[in-house]
């Protein structure tokens, strides 16, 4: 199983990404054997709530090697690290999307033969990083229906917390969602629309409401990405729960 990294350039230029020695390498595996490469392009939401330093560097040994989960999910496995977060993260529209679908990934994809198949698409963050991919997968279902949600902020930073009336009013969208989140998660209760754990308790409601192949793990944490950070072998597991059906 190899990991990826796809970043964003420090100036958020277009095609302005680096890459690791090890993305060369397992990118160029799964070249030779002729497969277009899932991927995960993650919004990280700053050093601490990085998926990519937080949950996947450490976790190396256990997801690099693919020994302890054998083919549960693909072998490929791309992250990013974008800037500008407070505007290109928190809004909602299309915006972002439009950034990553149409000018990100075609850079990406004149070197590396990624997946088209939305199927085979997760994208994920923390915190402002997980409103972000959300609304990504929203406003963009035909390439992205995989999201994972890390202490989550759909709340009223830049308008995140109309989210729950927004899906509850709108027609169901093929996503698989995973929402992770703590009871002690910025609480506030003077202002609900800023309270995090609130708002997340409203997404799960509504989406189970509306019956979207969606999990979720309330954990006893703050905003802290440590709970998402051990459950994330868990989560790419039942992402790609029928990913080996699909080979």
């Amino acid at each position: 199983m190899g990991i990826s990294v796809i970043r964003r350039g420090i100036e958020g230029a277009l095609g302005a990404y680096e890459e690791t020695s090890a993305c060369g390498r397992f990118l160029a595996q799964e070249q030779l054997q002729g497969r277009a490469a899932p991927f995960v392009p993650e919004q990280a939401a700053g050093g601490q709530f990085s998926l990519a330093r937080r949950q996947i560097a450490p976790r190396r040994e256990l997801i690099g090697d693919g020994a302890a989960f054998g083919e549960d999910y693909p072998k490929t496995l791309g992250l990013g690290n974008p800037k500008n977060r407070a505007v290109e993260y928190d809004s909602l529209g299309d915006k972002y999307a439009r950034f990553l679908v149409d000018e990100m990934l075609p850079e990406v994809g004149k070197k590396y033969n990624l997946t088209k198949d939305p199927a085979e698409r997760v994208i994920g963050g923390a915190s402002s990083g997980a409103i972000c991919a959300f609304t990504v997968a929203w406003e963009r279902p035909d390439q992205f229906r995989k999201v994972i949600s890390l202490i989550g902020s759909f709340t009223d930073i830049r308008g995140g917390h109309v989210y729950p009336d927004l899906v509850k009013k709108s027609d169901k969208k093929p996503l698989r969602i995973y929402i992770q989140d703590g009871v002690n998660d910025n609480r506030n209760a003077k202002n609900p629309k800023r309270d995090w754990h609130l708002q997340n308790k409203a997404m799960v409601a509504v989406l189970e409401e509306k019956g979207y192949d969606m999990t979720y793990v309330f954990g006893e944490g703050a905003h802290s990405d440590d709970h998402g950070g051990a459950l994330l072998p868990d989560i790419l597991r039942w992402m790609w729960r029928d990913y080996n059906a699909k080979r």
